[in-house]
């Protein structure tokens, strides 16, 4: 029997180059290049779509279905495929972070080209009022 992590493996393998989303936000003003995400990484960000996609259609599906017991395993699969999805963007943020030491920025994204970036956090001025307030808690 495979293993969760047998099939991701298995699925990453199947992906190709080719049919990749790029994401679509360009780099901001305050936006801090520090490098490319590698073609691997890009896989799972790949997947993790892929999956939260299927979550979503198997949600749609079972709105329109009237077999009640059918419905709720496309609920369940739908929230399966979600979970997994949120697994595997987990494990591209930390790949990301590790990759480019990004632990300690708050902030951190991937842009169009795959360029990986940090951001500079904005501060409410309601915040930076209480600091100078208070000073820093």
């Amino acid at each position: 029997m495979d293993t969760w992590l047998d099939i991701v493996k298995m699925e990453l393998e199947m992906l190709s180059p080719e049919g990749q989303t790029e994401p679509h936000n360009e780099v901001g003003l305050k936006d801090h290049v520090v490098g490319e995400a590698e073609p691997e990484v890009r896989k799972l960000y790949q997947l993790a779509l892929r999956w939260e996609r299927t979550a979503i259609e198997s949600l749609v599906a079972a709105r329109y279905i009237n077999d009640r017991r059918r419905q709720e395993q496309d609920v369940e699969r739908a929230s399966m495929l979600r979970k997994k999805s949120e697994m595997l963007m987990d494990i591209f943020w930390t790949s990301l972070k590790d990759h480019y030491d990004l632990w300690g920025k708050s902030e951190i994204g991937i842009r169009k080209g795959w360029k990986v970036v940090w951001s500079e956090v904005e501060v409410p001025p309601i915040i930076d009022a209480l600091r100078n307030f208070f000073g820093d808690i």
